[in-house]
């Protein structure tokens, strides 16, 4: 085989790989995200974007998908701001991923008739988070996404009670994790049988992945990862990690 064809198969394979809709079961990748046009994240605000693993480990994420022309999203967009408001200090966060705006609100528009206070992301042109990758082909869509940053529901439609109890259930399954640990090294969620984490070279892959996109990374997660213990996480918390993990200083 020569090295044209070798690559066009190689080429191909990644073309698949990065064409995958996210389904119930499979974990969000590091670095998916989009821009936010309505209510930046204070403390997040890197090129006034969102990535969805910034609420990993501490957040259950519901993100609904809309078009401004949709009757049925109009119709949910009140009851998301009131779930929101009910259920934030419980571990909850509500994503907004618009799109077609103007037809007839434009985003800001949009966030003032609803009174919406959670961030909304610009879906234009449906692509990035606000579409391909989660399948999105009708609208609303709700998506579910537990604190482990495993996605729990995924359907389209407005049903109420149907997405009101997978977010109750996804803030079940987190319990008292939703909130925060400050287990130093516990970044990607995974526990034994017995509850406790198991921190190891995964936990590594993920510190090197947020690093490495540059994320800005919420206050949970530098808890967690400031192994230097300056303030701050950065590639010098890499070499720190992985010089723990060598020594065998993390019992799993």
């Amino acid at each position: 085989m020569n090295n044209k064809i070798k690559l066009l198969i190689f080429s191909f394979l990644i073309s698949v790989s990065y064409a995958q809709v996210l389904e119930v079961g499979d974990t969000i990748p590091s670095g998916l995200g989009a821009p936010v046009c309505a209510n930046v994240d204070p403390l997040y605000m890197p090129n006034d974007s969102l990535y969805l693993d910034y609420y990993q480990g501490w957040r259950v994420t519901w993100i609904m998908f809309f078009t401004s022309w949709c009757p049925f999203c109009q119709d949910e967009a009140p009851l998301t701001q009131e779930v929101y408001e009910a259920l934030q200090d419980s571990g909850l966060i509500v994503i907004g991923a618009g799109a077609d705006w103007g037809q007839p609100d434009s985003c800001s528009e949009w966030v003032e008739n609803y009174g919406i206070t959670y961030p909304m992301l610009d879906g234009t042109d449906y692509e990035g988070t606000s579409w391909e990758d989660f399948g999105v082909s009708a609208i609303p869509h709700n998506v579910i996404i537990g604190a482990d940053g495993v996605v729990k529901y995924s359907v389209a439609g407005y049903n109420e009670n149907s997405v009101l109890e997978a977010v109750m259930n996804a803030l079940e399954e987190c319990g008292d994790a939703c909130g925060c640990s400050d287990i130093l090294g516990d970044l990607d969620g995974t526990y034994n049988s017995e509850g406790d984490p198991l921190i190891n070279i995964m936990d590594l892959i993920k510190l090197a992945d947020m690093v490495s996109l540059g994320s800005n990374l919420n206050p949970c997660f530098i808890t967690k990862a400031d192994f230097s213990d300056d303030g701050i996480v950065n590639i010098i918390d890499i070499f720190a990690f992985a010089a723990m993990l060598s020594e065998g200083q993390f019992d799993n």
